[in-house]
């Protein structure tokens, strides 16, 4: 049985590594498409601050030019303003193509990693039963392309995860190197120091010079650190459809416990302040009922092959994480400024919990109308598996729960009785 398993695994899993790189490739493509756009956008803002200082290089020289050029405009009339119109149809068109391409790619990548996520998932599921109790490297070996496939996964969460900070410093080489690289190009030539250099030009120039390159790589590196901030968020979803998220759920009610938001509590009688205290006690439910909350729907979504509620999941839990990262930055308690800006955030969270909990509910609705017969224990083939999961169901459907039932609980405890005597005889 476990010679089947083992071959059902890889098979899945070759058919997964290519899923997952071409998803990979369309994302990055959507993403460096934007980028790029945006780096017109800074070649422009260049040309601006030379137009700027060339203006001012000779002031009454260059608005003889511009009054020319409006006189022209102006004489040119029904001409000039066609031109203009074209001009502008000709840049709303190319922005329209570029923006159905970007979501031409972001839609492949939307269902190449679906598919991607659910051929993971199922030889997740499989693979675990087939090691319980076995050596890990053995196992590992046996299942060599799904191996293959963890390593390609994590090693691009791991890259991607990280690029905020690894295009941080490249951002900081692009500043530091480009000066340096100027000032050893300089030496060469010359046989003098960049500063040396500069003093043989008048101050303007130097101005000029100056002015346009820290527009440029400043622009380039704020492109670089925005790429960076859209890549930490896509690696944590990346990380949250293909884990569960009992990790993550103990480890922010740990950060949490480091948070201290005395100072939102200020009370001034303002809206501002009002709103804070709100969204404040709203944070504070869901801090509280978080890990109740993950323990209700994971045991749903796992039996379910419905990716979308689970890439909504981790969205949710993404966002609670970084909130609780934003707000672990005070030491002596949150200021009400600080706080009022994440606002925002905390709203999109609890709209994203309520639509997880209405469509877990129908889905568990749902189940229970299409098997006369329930199972609460589907796939749980370990002992493990079976606590795991008995578990985070006394957790929702205990009576002493707000949400609980008391049938319900008796049907769980019944199944859960009954497994555990088979298991455990298997096992024996």
């Amino acid at each position: 049985m476990k010679v089947v398993k083992i071959l059902k695994i890889n098979i899945l899993a070759l058919f997964a590594l290519p899923l997952f790189l071409l998803a990979t490739a369309a994302q990055m493509a959507a993403k460096a498409l934007k980028k790029a756009v945006a780096i017109t956008g800074i070649f422009l803002i260049v040309l601006a601050v030379a137009a700027v200082f060339e203006i001012a290089r000779d002031f009454g020289q260059s608005m003889e030019v511009i009054m020319l050029v409006i006189v022209c405009i102006v004489l040119g009339g029904v001409f000039s303003a066609l031109i203009f119109l074209m001009l502008s149809l000709a840049s709303a068109v190319i922005m329209a193509v570029i923006n159905v391409v970007i979501g031409i790619l972001e839609g492949i990548y939307s269902v190449l990693y679906s598919g991607y996520t659910f051929l993971y998932h199922k030889c997740k599921t499989d693979y675990e039963e087939v090691r319980e109790g076995g050596t890990s490297l053995l196992y590992g070996l046996a299942c060599l392309i799904f191996t293959i496939v963890r390593l390609v996964n994590r090693s691009l969460i791991l890259l991607v995860t990280h690029a905020l900070k690894l295009l941080a410093v490249l951002s900081l080489v692009i500043i530091v190197g480009g000066v340096y690289l100027l000032h050893v190009q300089v030496t060469d030539v010359f046989g003098m120091g960049l500063l040396q250099y500069m003093k043989m030009f008048p101050t303007f120039e130097i101005v000029y010079g100056v002015a346009l390159y820290v527009v440029f790589v400043l622009g380039i590196s704020a492109i670089l650190i925005s790429l960076g901030l859209e890549w930490n968020e896509w690696g944590m979803e990346m990380s949250f459809s293909t884990s569960h998220y009992d990790a993550f759920a103990r480890n922010l009610k740990d950060q949490w416990q480091e948070v201290r938001m005395e100072s939102v509590t200020d009370t001034e009688g303002d809206e501002r302040s009002r709103r804070c205290k709100e969204a404040m006690e709203l944070l504070e439910n869901h801090m509280e009922s978080f890990e109740d909350f993950i323990g209700e729907t994971t045991p749903v979504i796992d039996a379910t092959e419905d990716y979308l509620l689970r890439s909504d999941l981790g969205e949710y839990v993404g966002i609670m994480q970084e909130i609780s990262e934003r707000l672990r930055e005070y030491d002596e308690g949150v200021p009400m400024e600080a706080f009022d800006r994440i606002i925002g955030k905390i709203k999109e969270a609890d709209n994203l919990k309520q639509s997880v909990r209405k469509r877990c509910e129908k889905l568990r609705d749902r189940q229970m109308q299409s098997e006369p017969v329930r199972s609460f224990f589907v796939g749980c083939s370990t002992e493990a598996k079976l606590e795991k999961r008995y578990k985070a169901l006394c957790k929702t459907y205990h009576p002493d729960n707000e949400a609980g039932d008391e049938e319900t609980f008796k049907a769980i405890q019944a199944e859960y009785e009954t497994l555990k005597d088979c298991l455990g005889k298997e096992g024996a």
